[in-house]
């Protein structure tokens, strides 16, 4: 029995230890899957770290880009359109590169060009002192004279106008003529004074506070409170022409589209909030206007000005403009979208990435086409017609248009460029905006790039860097409502100053049917 036992009992002990062991390599196979689990999610992390770093480096390197960079976008290379790739290879067209001029040559070409003539202004009021040599000239005979210019500048005055009535009577009658019709009530200002506060602020950027002591210092005192008074009823007086100068434009029917955000102070807010400026082209009517409603850059502002509009509009990447890409709308509406947007973005990540390099180079080569047709420094900007630029564009832009396709693909598909970088965004940035750009091809008057939006938000960039922020909303409404006539007087080639002057002693007693007569496209000052 003691043998049984035994037996038995070292059966139960090694029975124990197996079970021993098996749980110990449970818990063995437990902790490995544990360490595992932490290994990844340490690799995980690391790796996210890492991708932070990148992230924050490729900012760095953007934001001293741009602190200390050049901040021009244009090519350095002559305009050429020499260079076409061959829509069955890969290969990115070279820019042309100019012979090298030599010293010598250099300074023949200078002396053969000889010194500029100075410049002369014509239209200007002239004084002319002649002056005789000193001396006796008796027997001279005069044969000629030579004249030197010198421009002399006159400080700004206001003057005191002062309407006298006489006053007559006749038995129990007083006779006495009214006054002519005044812009302001209770204001003494005339058209020209407010004309000039208007311009002062809104073209050249003078703040009231500014203009206050310029006032001052040529002898009249005028509180900020009473400049800024007379700003806010001038522009209010001018609301019916800003609200058919909106009427127009939305004829159009090629319009670029553009926001830019502006400083607004809210009564009862610690700080300012930031608003939304937006801007309508149509370059074709060369008119244009500004809307600010609440601050707001959502889609019910763009989509109060879509609900009726049928035409094109030009505009970024913006998400609210892509709604009109969207199948209800395409009998209506066409969006382009702005090759300049996208090359921005390239050349944002060029400072990260080196491969953005072959990209840069074929947009460069579109807008070396497009400088074929389009000159600034050319009268007149245009030098073909819409019919002719399809045509040019259908034989050397397509090529161009098909190469950076197929290297836009080739990026997106390489698992080097991650996402989330600023090269990678750009990329899924061209892509998704290149239908936009396609659609360019359908008319020749459409431009590649938005950027006739964008360099009429310039007045509203420099004055914001000025008086910083408007007062409330309403202020900000009146901003965006006589930035709207100025910059469509600089569009027209209208002297805002007296535009502005004359639709303010006008628009009082102006047909309200024909106020389309008073915009600058049209207008035709009183005294022709």
């Amino acid at each position: 029995m003691k043998d049984r036992d035994m037996t038995q009992f070292f059966l139960s002990q090694l029975q124990a230890k197996d079970e021993q062991i098996a749980a110990l390599a449970r818990q063995i196979e437990e902790l490995t899957l544990v360490l595992k689990d932490r290994d990844r999610a340490s690799r995980e992390r690391d790796k996210e770290t890492q991708r932070i770093i990148r992230e924050l480096t490729d900012k760095i390197t953007i934001l001293t880009q741009k602190l200390y960079g050049v901040k021009s976008e244009r090519s350095n290379k002559k305009p050429s359109v020499k260079t076409v790739p061959d829509p069955a290879q890969e290969s990115v067209p070279e820019a042309d590169t100019e012979p090298e001029m030599s010293a010598g040559t250099a300074q023949e070409e200078k002396e053969k060009r000889g010194k500029p003539a100075r410049r002369t202004y014509e239209g200007m009021e002239e004084e002319v002192h002649e002056i005789d040599p000193e001396g006796d000239i008796s027997g001279a005979r005069y044969i000629s004279y030579e004249d030197t210019i010198r421009y002399r500048f006159i400080d700004a005055k206001v003057i005191r106008v002062i309407f006298r009535r006489r006053k007559y009577v006749r038995g129990d009658t007083i006779l006495m003529a009214e006054l002519p019709s005044m812009p302001l009530e209770r204001c003494c200002a005339d058209a020209s004074f407010l004309a000039a506060i208007l311009t002062n602020k809104f073209q050249y950027h003078l703040p009231i506070e500014r203009q206050s002591t310029m006032f001052r210092n040529i002898g009249m005192d005028l509180s900020k409170s009473t400049l800024n008074d007379w700003v806010r009823k001038a522009i209010e007086l001018l609301f019916p022409l800003i609200e058919e100068l909106q009427k127009q434009v939305m004829k159009g029917e090629y319009l670029n589209i553009d926001e830019t955000p502006v400083r607004v102070l809210i009564k009862g807010r610690p700080t300012t909030m930031k608003g939304y400026i937006w801007a309508f082209l149509s370059e074709k009517d060369k008119l244009m206007f500004f809307k600010y409603k609440d601050g707001s850059r959502g889609q019910a502002v763009i989509g109060e000005f879509m609900e009726d509009y049928i035409g094109t509009i030009q505009t970024d990447g913006y998400i609210v403009y892509k709604v009109y890409e969207k199948a209800r709308y395409r009998n209506r509406i066409i969006r382009l979208s702005c090759l300049s947007h996208i090359r921005r973005k390239f050349i944002e990540s060029e400072p990260t990435d080196d491969r953005v390099t072959p990209g840069l180079k074929l947009i460069n080569a579109m807008y070396r086409i497009e400088g074929v047709y389009y000159n600034k420094d050319k009268v007149p900007t245009c030098t073909m017609t819409p019919q002719e630029i399809k045509a040019y564009r259908k034989e050397h832009l397509v090529p161009l248009l098909k190469a950076l396709y197929r290297w836009l693909q080739k990026c997106s598909r390489d698992k080097t460029i991650l996402p989330r970088s600023c090269f990678g965004k750009a990329v899924a940035y061209a892509l998704e905006e290149y239908p936009g750009i396609i659609r360019v091809l359908r008319d020749g008057s459409y431009r590649v790039d938005n950027n006739a939006a964008e360099r009429i938000v310039r007045d509203i960039v420099l004055g914001r860097k000025n008086y910083l922020f408007c007062g409330e909303h309403a202020g900000a409404e009146r901003a965006a409502g006589i930035y709207s006539l100025i910059g469509s007087c600089k569009l027209c080639g209208v002297n805002p100053a007296e535009y502005l002057e004359d639709a303010i002693r006008r628009i009082q007693d102006h047909n309200h049917l024909r106020l389309d007569e008073l915009l600058p496209h049209k207008w035709q000052p009183l005294n022709n």
